[in-house]
């Protein structure tokens, strides 16, 4: 069991490996860091100055990509820098099995041939649908979708929909020490009575894993109230669960699924049933 972290975007470098480093603490899981490269046929350059990271990290991570630099020759393939550095950084925030690897495959493919043993999957940028979307056509994963720069987890929100996907989330919480110190709020808007039944039940089993949430049953459009639940309740991490690779583009296309996106702009748990 571990927590595999993909290193496209040599920008997101830096939030890629504190959110996975913290995933694995909070888990007590190892961290495999995997290079993917963007285009084989350019030579990314790791650009320092890109990097976003906690003012607190930003020395040591600057430190650890000049060593880095230093070891590595030129002639070795894009990626060997990047997971060398991010497994030294994940090492410095206190992980200690770390492993690396560089491929040439897809996301997608690496995916679905290499996360047989895999609790989470830790991916960078909020863009990356098209990598998403495939992925989840060929393999049901729980996904960390992280943005441009760490910040600490203490919050969460599950926007309860009450299909698979949903329950998926609700399953891998139960199972899984991720949140389970941490506050959480679970909401669900609009439904009918056996679909809030259904959330109160949800609710009994995350409760009876030891998680701390305070629930919200709310009516109106479903999209339009957890949207407004996230403009007036500041949290740290959006737990959203479905049910297929097209539910995951349905919820990402639609205007009124965009504006729950556009109401928050943290990292996503992502669980695909």
């Amino acid at each position: 069991m571990s927590v595999i972290a993909f290193i496209q975007n040599p920008n997101a470098l830096a939030s890629v490996a504190e959110y996975a480093a913290w995933a694995a603490r909070q888990m007590d899981e190892a961290i495999r860091f995997v290079a993917l490269s963007p285009n084989a046929e350019q030579e990314p350059v790791l650009d320092t100055d890109a990097y976003q990271i906690m003012d607190t990290q930003e020395d040591m991570f600057r430190e650890l990509v000049s060593s880095e630099r230093r070891q590595v020759t030129r002639e070795e393939p894009w990626g060997v820098e990047q997971v060398q550095t991010a497994a030294r950084f994940a090492r410095e925030l206190g992980v200690e099995r770390v492993s690396t690897d560089i491929s040439d495959e897809s996301f997608a493919s690496y995916v679905e041939h290499h996360t047989d043993s895999t609790d989470l999957l830790v991916i960078g940028g909020r863009g990356s649908r098209r990598d998403l979307t495939a992925a989840m056509q060929v393999r049901k994963r729980v996904f960390l979708v992280v943005p441009g720069r760490f910040a600490s987890i203490d919050s969460w929100m599950m926007a309860y929909s009450n299909d698979a996907g949903s329950g998926r989330a609700v399953e891998f919480l139960t199972s899984h020490t991720l949140l389970r110190d941490k506050a959480g709020i679970a909401a669900i808007g609009g439904g009918d009575e056996p679909a809030r039944m259904h959330f109160r039940d949800a609710m009994e089993h995350l409760t009876s894993a030891g998680h701390t949430i305070r629930q919200y049953e709310l009516q109106g459009n479903a999209d339009d109230v957890l949207a407004a639940v996230l403009t007036v309740l500041p949290i740290d991490l959006l737990v959203v669960g479905v049910s297929s690779a097209e539910r995951f583009r349905t919820l990402w296309d639609r205007s009124k699924a965009l504006r729950l996106a556009s109401a928050y702009h943290g990292p996503i748990l992502l669980a695909r049933s």
